[in-house]
């Protein structure tokens, strides 16, 4: 019987979006204005309420402010004394989250060295001072020091946001049971290796919806510097990840070899998810690629095919009746099925 490639837009528009995510292999060198850095952690926010996302990077060192100078599709970023905005470049350790946590609209920072602490930005949306010399260790019941990176998600969309973090091994769940305004982190009944996940070690947890499903899927880093992704197969309110996790999901490459971190934004503003990785190696943008849909975009297309792949960016071979994505030299991905 005939093949016949046929794009996938038109034969099976119902997929998912976790279907439309590859991205570029790491860049090291065109990082928008920033400095090479390793071992950091890029936070990114709107801190002055401008439309496009600022950084703060935080390392072993001291912590760096850069703001975006350029727009939200062409981002530029320009380090920026940090005393502008009420911090200090003494810190030491100063890796920190950016979060809205008592819904004022400006964004707050937890900073996690030897301890938890919250500084709260007393300026206003467009500009922020953080109040550095009212820092407050273990705020709003937190009770113990978490052993790895927080991060506040609302994972329950009651909308609060909640605390994970790893503690030792296991993932750590504790619920705010606060309101919005006045969080409230019940440590007491706090939950070890939550939703449906085991005691695999999960460093540098982040939350993102990966696949546009309206609820937080998870990626983690390991001891070797790859990236594992837990598929939230629940719903933003009772959320149940799938333990059966994907190394490398989404053709993510590394440079680091010993653990990562990973920052998601979209940080050129087209409408996907991009990846700024970090760790023991060096600062990495991978881009989110536009994936074409329509055959007729690359029927000419003489580029070579380097890669092919499935919806997860798992290396394969051609196979029939299966979703595959194929990645050209030129940068073009082809999301397409051959059927039988």
């Amino acid at each position: 019987m005939k093949n016949i490639s046929i794009s996938l837009i038109i034969c099976f528009g119902f997929l998912s979006q976790l279907t439309a995510q590859i991205f570029a292999t790491p860049d090291t060198t065109n990082l928008f204005g920033l400095l090479p850095h390793q071992e950091a952690l890029v936070s990114f926010g709107d801190l002055d309420n401008d439309g496009d996302k600022d950084i703060i990077i935080g390392n072993d060192d001291y912590p760096i402010f850069y703001k975006n100078i350029g727009n939200p599709s062409n981002p530029q970023f320009d380090s920026t004394d940090i005393s502008t905005i009420g911090l200090s470049n003494t810190l030491e350790n100063f890796i920190v989250r950016l979060v809205d946590i008592d819904n004022d609209n400006d964004l707050d920072i937890f900073w996690v060295g030897d301890t938890l602490v919250f500084i709260e930005n007393i300026g206003t949306p467009t500009l922020p001072q953080f109040d550095l010399t009212n820092a407050i260790s273990h705020p709003f019941n937190m009770q113990n020091n978490p052993m790895g990176m927080p991060y506040f998600v609302d994972i329950d969309n009651d909308g609060d946001f909640d605390f994970l973090s790893r503690h030792f091994n296991p993932l750590v769940y504790v619920e705010n049971t606060g309101t919005p305004i006045s969080p409230y982190f019940d440590w007491l009944n706090a939950t070890q290796s939550p939703f449906g996940l085991n005691t695999n070690i999960h460093l540098n947890p982040q939350f993102i919806d990966i696949d546009n499903d309206g609820d937080d899927d998870l990626f983690t880093s390991t001891y070797n510097g790859d990236i594992k992704f837990f598929e939230n197969i629940g719903t933003n309110t009772q959320a149940q990840f799938d333990i059966n996790f994907v190394l490398n999901p989404f053709s993510i490459q590394s440079y680091n070899n010993e653990y990562s971190f990973c920052s998601f934004s979209d940080i050129d503003s087209d409408g996907d998810i991009d990846l700024m990785l970090s760790g023991d190696g060096p600062l990495q943008y991978l881009e989110n690629l536009k994936i074409v849909n329509f055959i007729e975009e690359i029927k000419y297309n003489n580029s070579k095919v380097i890669k092919i792949t499935d919806v997860l960016g798992r290396e394969l071979n051609e196979k029939k009746n299966t979703t595959l994505f194929y990645l050209y030299e030129d940068g073009t991905v082809e999301k397409k099925i051959i059927i039988e």
